[in-house]
């Protein structure tokens, strides 16, 4: 449940007005891994939890304590201006490369606990966020997320084959990766 919250709150945050405006989710979405849905457009957004990790060396058994990981891979196919005319592809690595900064920067995801950590807890059954949301049932039993997602890095940009978004017609696609993680979840 804490990798479906968090993840679910990082979509959130995504499709927000602050962030892309998407409220539809036609370019930003949750995934299993960081494939876009083969109908996509030109740009996708697909979050995905990419992993936990217990700093628990086994000799305290009670407490659940995992730093879980969110990575955003961002994918832009390659346009390229029709043959009769003269010009760059649509995306280049570097366009790329400013999404990832812009979505790397504080207050969007990293470290913002009120738009992304809160949502997550509101999420998770049995947290004070989640019994708030729901006029206080069911009681309080668990702790939700006590820090916030951390900017772990970005990049490089590399270039997919058109199959990765589903395209017959071969126009490859540029990805870029960006990682967060350390949002700690302590259950007692």
């Amino acid at each position: 449940m804490s990798a479906r919250a968090i993840t679910k709150a990082v979509e959130t945050r995504l499709r927000s007005a602050a962030v892309l405006n998407d409220l539809t989710g036609r370019v930003s979405g949750v995934q299993v891994s960081g494939q876009p849905p083969q109908n996509m457009g030109q740009l996708y957004y697909a979050v995905w939890w990419s992993g936990g990790v217990s700093p628990n060396d086994g000799r305290i058994a009670n407490p659940a304590d995992v730093y879980h990981s969110v990575t955003v891979t961002i994918t832009a196919r390659e346009g390229v201006v029709p043959l009769d005319r003269r010009g760059a592809t649509i995306f280049t690595a570097a366009d790329l490369i400013d999404l990832a900064e812009t979505l790397a920067s504080p207050d969007t995801i990293l470290g913002n606990y009120a738009e992304v950590m809160n949502v997550a807890n509101a999420l998770i059954v049995g947290t004070a966020e989640y019994s708030a949301a729901n006029g206080g049932v069911p009681p309080i039993t668990t702790n939700g997320f006590i820090e916030p997602l951390l900017l772990l890095g970005y990049g490089p940009v590399m270039e997919k084959p058109g199959t990765w978004v589903g395209s017959k017609d071969g126009s490859d696609c540029l990805v870029i990766d960006v990682k967060f993680g350390k949002a700690r979840r302590l259950q007692i």
